[in-house]
């Protein structure tokens, strides 16, 4: 077996092998992959077996420590159990630690999904640093059999809610303005490898302006990510008529598997308990937590 920085040219080589938000930092040059190789005796030609992908430039994680992401790491399921994660990680580690300004690595797991991937890090200096964002998930097909959206229809009719494929020009430009509140990565979730569903993404319009939005996008497997709701003065009945609005939508979406709610807030948790607070069905939490080795 051989470990090996892979040029873009060959990036196509392990394309199955990482997301399709991972694949786009590569092309982007945004990101670097080390690759391990073993060769394939009946081919006889060298396979990749397992990558690690990294960003290619630092970021400062609080104004002190400038850090290299750990974006993905993966290793053939035929070659599990063998070191070769570690062997990556290793050979990551000698590859940046010359780099100037560079002071630390860190790596963004889902727990309890990943709990194997966060013991290879933890195992070899890794701390667990912080709790970020809170993910639920739940079968679309259970949606109508949560209360919350039950006790919200009354609220569909007291705001004007259209889909972003049913309005104006304008007011699609009206929306657009919003950016500079910081709202446009809500709105441009392909960024990480959905796709924005215009007609599961609705916005409210009073007084010939954008009060409050929903935005979703679309990921592999058909999982529906809920990627952030923006709405004037916290108004918390704007909030239930668009969620009820994305209820209603989905039905009539067969494609859509999983809906996805992304808590990044507090605020955010809060609702999203809330909307499941008398569900007595599944559904399932992840964590995605933060993990850092510092290089001396």
């Amino acid at each position: 077996m051989q470990i090996k920085k892979l040029t873009n040219d060959l990036f196509y080589m392990i394309r199955p092998m990482v997301t399709k938000d991972v694949y786009m930092h590569l092309i982007n040059n945004e990101a670097d992959v080390l690759c391990a190789w073993e060769l394939d005796k009946i081919k006889r030609k060298l396979e990749p077996i397992g990558t690690l992908v990294y960003s290619s430039a630092y970021y400062s994680y609080d104004d002190k420590n400038n850090e290299i992401m750990i974006e993905s790491i993966y290793v053939a399921e035929d070659f599990r159990r063998q070191d070769i994660g570690l062997m990556l990680l290793k050979e990551m580690e000698k590859t940046v630690y010359d780099m100037d300004g560079i002071n630390g690595l860190s790596i963004n797991i889902p727990i309890p999904e990943l709990e194997n991937e966060a013991s290879l890090f933890i195992n070899n200096g890794y701390e667990h640093r912080v709790d970020g964002n809170i993910i639920y998930k739940i079968n679309a097909m259970d949606i109508s059999n949560i209360p919350f959206f039950s006790k919200i229809k009354k609220f569909k009719k007291r705001y004007n809610v259209s889909a972003f494929n049913k309005v104006t020009r304008l007011e699609q430009g009206k929306l657009y303005k919003l950016f500079d509140n910081g709202v446009y990565e809500w709105l441009n979730p392909s960024t990480y490898g959905g796709v924005l569903q215009n007609d599961l993404s609705f916005m409210v319009i009073k007084d010939n302006s954008v009060k409050g939005f929903l935005a979703s996008s679309l990921y592999p497997e058909g999982e529906l990510y809920l990627g952030g709701i923006y709405v004037d003065n916290k108004d918390g009945m704007m909030v239930a008529a668009l969620l009820n609005e994305l209820a209603d939508s989905i039905s009539r979406r067969p494609d859509i598997k999983t809906i996805i709610f992304a808590a990044a807030t507090d605020e955010g948790d809060n609702l999203t308990k809330h909307i499941l607070k008398d569900y007595n069905g599944k559904y399932w939490v992840q964590v995605i937590s933060n993990f850092y080795k510092k290089l001396d």
